[in-house]
Parts: structure tokens; sequence; C-alpha cells
């Protein structure tokens, strides 16, 4: 019945949770777990209506014991891009928390290194910049996800899209592809490069497996081609070295051209998930490959 099923599923979970404990003791497993619960119960209630402040016995778990949630008003206030919930899809995105919580988890797992403090950034000014810097490309990638979400189907709207979400000319739009091919050998994740005036840059945006507004069966078929092949002067992943090739292919006329009008311009290559193996793979060829003859030594 179902007072039996979820007994044993109350039992297998904290099966679970003890087995996690006593393989990783620093990781507070428990805590984890009530806090991912925590997030999605909120989550419940706000996609039924409910009101923040209305009382219910859904956690074990106060909200004076969460950081980030609830709390006073100030607190709330400041704190919501922390914890945002999102009115327009229905989810709840913990943003902040959930890196935290992956950090936490690869301390646990990696090689010591992370306790030697001299491989961290000391000056403080350095370390600001960077995540500055950091935080500008991190709403870049996701405003070039939210333009390519819109399109459809057509590369004017695309073109249009791109001009309106990044607030720049669509002459500076040099490049854009949106495609689903029907082969991988001549197949990249969706690409654009744009040349951004007032910050002298020209970036390149490699974005990830396409799975909205449709699935992209080639994209797919680049991730499950995961074998080793050669690549520069090593091994590489077999759909990015594929998709690297495709893409300079592709771009190096473009690309070369403005970074010979705008030598001073620095070459920014972004790339999420999928995108982000093949723009290590662009960048290393770039710098190191053949490719690199054709880039101003200035840039």
């Amino acid at each position: 019945n179902i007072t039996m099923m979820k007994r044993c599923k109350v039992a297998l979970e904290n099966s679970i949770v003890l087995s996690l404990e006593k393989r990783y003791p620093g990781l507070g497993v428990k805590d984890i777990i009530n806090l991912v619960n925590l997030i999605r119960e909120r989550s419940n209630l706000e996609n039924h209506g409910l009101k923040k402040h209305e009382k219910y016995e859904a956690s074990d778990i106060s909200n004076e014991e969460i950081p980030f949630i609830d709390g006073e008003e100030e607190t709330s206030q400041a704190c919501t891009s922390f914890v945002r919930f999102d009115e327009r899809d229905g989810k709840w995105r913990p943003i902040l928390l959930t890196v935290g919580l992956m950090y936490k988890l690869q301390k646990v797992l990696d090689d010591p290194w992370y306790d030697v403090k001299d491989i961290f950034i000391q000056d403080k000014s350095t370390k600001m910049k960077l995540v500055d810097t950091f935080a500008w490309y991190w709403h870049y990638l996701f405003k070039i996800a939210w333009a390519l979400v819109l399109y459809t189907k057509c590369d004017e709207d695309l073109i249009e899209n791109l001009a309106e979400t990044l607030n720049v000319d669509e002459k500076h739009i040099l490049y854009s592809l949106m495609k689903d091919s029907e082969d991988i050998d001549n197949h990249s994740p969706d690409i654009m490069l744009i040349v951004h005036h007032e910050r002298k840059e020209v970036v390149l945006t490699i974005s990830g497996t396409k799975i909205t507004p449709h699935p992209s069966a080639a994209d797919i078929m680049l991730d499950l081609h995961a074998q080793s092949t050669y690549f520069h002067h090593g091994k590489a992943h077999e759909g990015m070295a594929l998709a690297c090739d495709t893409i300079l292919q592709l771009l190096m006329g473009s690309l070369s051209d403005v970074l010979k009008k705008h030598p001073d311009y620095n070459l920014v290559i972004l790339g999420y998930s999928l995108g982000a193996g093949v723009a290590q793979l662009v960048t290393l060829r770039l710098c190191d490959g053949p490719e690199s003859e054709r880039i101003p030594k200035t840039v």
C-alpha cells in the first residue's frame, strides 16, 4: 500500500544518506538535502499561489537556520539575487547556493590542491576584477541563450533578437549560426561573432547542447562522439574537435578581417556546456595552431 511504499522510500533515503555521510564525513549531506527540500517546497508553494508568510509544516529546519531565505524583510530584499523565484516560468533558481554546494562537493572529491593557499590569488583588487569580469560574461551568455530561445526559424529574427537582447547595433553582429545539420562532420553548436566597440572586444560565443526551443539531434550526436581523437599536439573529445574544425572554417575570414581592422581589440571566446569544451579547443588553435598566423600579434 501507499504507507508501506513511503516507509520503504524513507528507509532507502536514510540508508543512502548514512552511506554518503560515512564516505564523506565533512560534506554535510543532511544539511544539503534539507536545503534542497526546502527550496523545492518553497517553489511548490509559489506555484500554488501561497504567500511566503503562510505557516506550514513542510521541513525539519526553520527559516532562521537557512541564510538568504525569508528572514527579516531587509535580509530578504538584499538577497533576492541569491535565491530567486521567476514568475515567468515557475522555476526557483538558488544560483549561488547551488554553486556553493557544487564547490563544496568538488573540494571533497578532488585532489587536495584546494588546501594550498598559495595557489589562489591573494590580491583583493585582482580578485574583484576577475569576479566582475566573470559576472559580466556570465550574464552575456544568458542573454545569448535567451535570444536563441526567441529565435523563430528566420535569420533576420535571430539577428534582431541578438541586437535587442545585447543592446548592440545589428551591423556589429558579424556572424550568427543556428542550425541542426544532418551530419556532424560539418556541424557546430550555435555560434555568434559580435563586436563590442565600447569594450574594444570581439566576442565569439559557442553555445551548449541545444534543448530549447527544440532539441538539436546534431548537438547530441557531437556529445555522444566522446572517444578521443588526435587534435593539435595531443588528443581531444572527437565531437568537440569536429565542431572546432567547423567553426574555424566558418569564421576565420570574418575573425581575421575584424581583428586586422581593430588590432587593439581583445578577442574573447565564450562557451557553456558543450560549447565550453569547443571554446577551449578553438582557443588552442588560434593561439598555437596554423590559424594563429592570421591573427594580429597585438591581439
